[in-house]
């Protein structure tokens, strides 16, 4: 797998503490806001369970693993996920994809 060149997708889970919907759900969508700006990005949405309001999933998608690597390393990046605990009930959950 060449790590340079391979299409990247990212699933992270979320979820917020008791009346932490809200404050959650905006610190997920600014962080959306500054990864669609970069090139490698190309697809970021956040969604919310249908089911469990407190719920939050990113779904993401990158031109290769460098781009998303580049952007964890921002200023920004490493500031936003320093508040993210804050925020959440549990430990945030991903995993890595790749598209075949």
């Amino acid at each position: 797998m060449n790590k340079i060149s391979k299409p990247y997708n990212i699933i992270v889970m979320f979820e917020a503490k008791p009346g932490m919907e809200q404050a959650l759900h905006d610190h997920l969508q600014a962080i959306v806001k500054i990864a669609l700006a970069q090139s490698g990005c190309l697809y970021h949405t956040l969604h919310q369970s249908r089911d469990n309001p407190a719920r939050f999933m990113f779904y993401e998608h990158w031109k290769t693993e460098v781009d998303h690597e580049q952007h964890v390393a921002r200023k920004e990046v490493q500031a936003w996920r320093q508040q993210l605990s804050k925020f959440l009930a549990k430990d945030y959950e991903v995993s890595f994809w790749s598209a075949e």
